[in-house]
């Protein structure tokens, strides 16, 4: 059985105003991923795979990019380590040590 797909799809304004905030932060994607959301969640989901929505049980896709709160977004790990860019003035490398601690 399929059910029902549990997100929505983000409003293109409101998908303007996340994609400026996550490029703020060093977040970047291309137009092969598309916002969905659901409750205070915003998801990435591939374009490709919105013909499937409703024909096919999907387990484990996309990737969570934040949470909403009143005063922005709080963005998740999985998605910073997806998304960000290495040389971005946010971005800084940890040697092995710092690393283990």
């Amino acid at each position: 059985k399929v059910g029902n797909f549990p997100f929505s799809p983000v409003k293109d304004r409101e998908a303007g105003q996340i994609r400026q905030a996550a490029a703020g932060v060093g977040l970047n994607w291309d137009e092969n991923l598309r916002l969905w959301q659901r409750d205070k969640e915003v998801w990435l989901f591939p374009v490709d795979i919105e013909a499937l929505i409703g024909k096919v049980r999907f387990s484990r896709l996309g990737i969570k990019l934040a949470e909403t709160h009143n005063k922005g977004y709080r963005w998740q790990h999985e998605a910073v380590i997806a998304l960000a860019s290495p040389d971005n003035v946010n971005a800084f490398e940890l040697t092995p040590q710092e690393a283990e601690e």
